[in-house]
């Protein structure tokens, strides 16, 4: 069985900012892409190649940090999900807890047929009131 560290719980811990970190990153290269967008066009429309080039390479700048950033910022799991993905299977993959469904289900069906024939008691009591 896989120990958790100190670190490992940091690190789970600081998915959450991480996450944050990736969306302001990926929300200002869209705005950069746009700006720079805009920017091509207003240089194609007045004819000016140079800056045309300029534009044209800080936008392929934005769109190069845009895309990883994007993946990655989809890619990673928050805290909660961490948590899940790491919990989860060892809880549903550990002997004990499967047995213990059926060990509740053998006690509810030995307490109801416990409980049949003094429920039948109860109902003769009460319809001969």
């Amino acid at each position: 069985m896989t120990e958790i560290t100190p670190s490992f719980i940091y690190w789970i811990t600081r998915l959450n900012g991480i996450n944050v970190f990736l969306g302001i990153i990926m929300t200002l290269s869209i705005i950069a892409i746009f700006i720079f967008l805009i920017g091509m066009i207003v240089t194609k429309l007045e004819h000016d190649v140079e800056e045309y080039g300029i534009f044209k390479k800080y936008l392929l700048t934005s769109t190069y940090i845009f895309i990883p950033i994007t993946i990655l910022f989809i890619l990673t799991p928050t805290t909660k999900e961490a948590c899940a993905i790491y919990v989860v299977p060892k809880i549903v993959n550990n002997e004990k807890v499967q047995n213990i469904g059926q060990e509740f289900y053998d006690l509810a069906l030995d307490w109801m047929k416990e409980l049949h024939p003094k429920r039948k008691s109860l109902e003769n009591k009460e319809t001969s009131k």
